[in-house]
């Protein structure tokens, strides 16, 4: 089986699609939503830790728990695109960079808030 290549300058055709763009935002897929539960039950408990605080304790708290909250938008944000990008062999490296950011950025996002609620008090 063989594809066709253009030319430089040339468009690009329906038959450089890459007959495996789907497997990088999958796999990310099926991570990040094995991960993303976790992450949500640690920011929806979190306030737990704070029923001691002071008032500057608490506003830094709110800080640091509305922070993580937007922020569990990014992996979403990045799986969308990953799955967006026109399935050509020229987007494959922006796929799969994109999908590999997904559930890493999401674990990272909950392992940096969970150093940081240690600070709150």
């Amino acid at each position: 089986m063989t594809f066709y290549v253009p030319p430089p300058g040339m468009p690009a055709t329906m038959d450089d699609r890459h007959p495996g763009a789907w497997i990088a935002p999958c796999i990310a897929t099926v991570i990040t939503v094995i991960v993303a539960p976790f992450a949500f039950t640690v920011l929806m408990l979190s306030p737990m830790a704070c029923d001691s605080c002071s008032q500057a304790g608490q506003d830094r708290f709110g800080v640091l728990f509305w922070s993580f909250a937007v922020g569990l938008l990014i992996p979403v944000a990045l799986l969308v695109i990953s799955w967006c990008l026109p399935w050509r062999r020229e987007y494959l490296a922006a796929r799969i960079t994109l999908a590999a950011f997904a559930p890493g950025s999401l674990i990272g996002m909950l392992l940096l808030f969970i150093q940081l609620l240690d600070s709150v008090h």
